[in-house]
């Protein structure tokens, strides 16, 4: 599969692992290492006692020979996610991680009671010279990137642009297109059951609640963490549904329903049974624990919303272009040259993305108006 980055490709790499199909990296690698990575692990037990099937994910073409690569792996299917390239820059404007490191479990003592503080621990890790940063302190999301971003030459659009040199590689082989939207809310089921025939791999479970789901936002962000109350008890606070999959769940029991200010039906609070037993034994300590996950739950509540709100959004990003022409040009030259295969082969799903025909129209009405002023 060749899915880029802000184009869906974490719910599609969750939603394919569902259906019992393992992703293998090829990311971060260079070109030779790559390859060796996944022959290594194809040939591995871990794969060959395995029922689950194989699949190679591409994230981006930001390696030395990434042509030999490529070469290496024809005769087989490609799945390329698409996305409107407008809604995909303002997604990559709002990429947020949490300080301590994406997949990282927060880990809070209960005798830590500044709430605000401990939830406000997202960073937005794309900045304004468009480049990525894990390190970054960024608390706002910076629409000036957008400048960066037009630069043709500019790093980071191997990660979340440039599709042409993949397709041309692999454009004798069956090449199916999806788009992100497909894999949005009640259109997933369909989506993969359409799949399943073409690719072979089990139909999904019509009673799997993940393929209904937003499994990337603020809220998966910000979980899961653990509650240390004291040496014999934790309790975790996590995502029912998310990008990440939380192995602790298992051997432990669901307490949600013991706190008042759940809010959200993707929340879920558990902990081992063990630990639930000495907490219930102490109905001093238990009153306690339940004020301070209540206390915290609220605190998340307002952090989710504080963030939601600085989020830059789709009519921010095209008010962007229209101020800046010189800028909405180069963009227009970067998605023309990109987009030449999709057009040949899915024009309808061209068709579908409403943001960049807004922006196909806007270039057209600035371009007139240049010539305007020439005349």
């Amino acid at each position: 599969g060749f899915f880029l980055h802000t184009n869906g490709e974490k719910a599609m790499e969750r939603f394919l692992k569902e259906v019992g199909i393992a992703l293998i990296g090829a990311f971060g690698y260079e070109d030779g290492k790559r390859y060796i990575s996944i022959f290594t692990f194809l040939i591995s037990e871990a794969c060959t006692y395995n029922d689950l099937k194989f699949a190679i994910g591409i994230l981006d073409v930001n390696c030395q020979q990434y042509d030999k690569f490529c070469f290496l792996l024809q005769n087989k299917p490609i799945l390329i996610l698409l996305r409107d390239p407008i809604d995909s820059l303002k997604s990559f404007i709002n990429v947020r991680h949490q300080k301590n490191g994406f997949n990282e479990i927060f880990k809070i003592d209960i005798s830590n009671t500044d709430f605000d503080k401990i939830n406000d621990r997202i960073v937005y890790v794309h900045e304004s010279n468009g480049c990525f940063n894990p390190d970054t302190n960024q608390k706002f999301p910076s629409i000036d990137s957008i400048k960066a971003l037009s630069d043709p030459n500019h790093w980071m659009l191997m990660y979340n642009i440039r599709r042409n040199k993949t397709i041309e590689f692999f454009r004798f082989n069956k090449i199916i297109y999806i788009d992100m939207m497909d894999i949005v809310g009640d259109k997933t089921l369909f989506t993969l059951e359409k799949l399943s025939k073409i690719l072979n791999f089990s139909a999904p479970d019509k009673n799997n609640k993940i393929f209904y789901q937003q499994l990337y936002s603020p809220l998966t962000i910000l979980l899961p963490c653990i509650i240390k109350v004291n040496n014999k008890v934790k309790i975790f606070v996590a995502n029912r549904f998310s990008v990440k999959k939380i192995q602790i769940m298992e051997n432990c029991i669901d307490i949600t329903d013991k706190f008042k200010e759940i809010f959200h039906e993707n929340l879920i609070i558990f902990c081992p049974k063990d630990h639930f037993d000495n907490l219930i034994n102490n109905q001093t300590l238990y009153n306690v624990v339940l004020e301070y996950i209540n206390k915290f739950l609220i605190s998340l509540k307002k952090r989710i919303n504080i963030e939601k709100n600085k989020e830059v959004k789709v009519g921010d990003v095209l008010d962007y272009f229209k101020k800046n022409i010189s800028v909405a040009k180069s963009y227009k030259d970067i998605l023309d040259e990109e987009l030449v295969y999709i057009k040949q082969h899915r024009p309808d799903i061209i068709a579908s993305w409403t943001y960049y025909q807004e922006f196909e129209k806007m270039c057209k009405e600035l371009d007139g108006d240049i010539q305007e002023k020439d005349l």
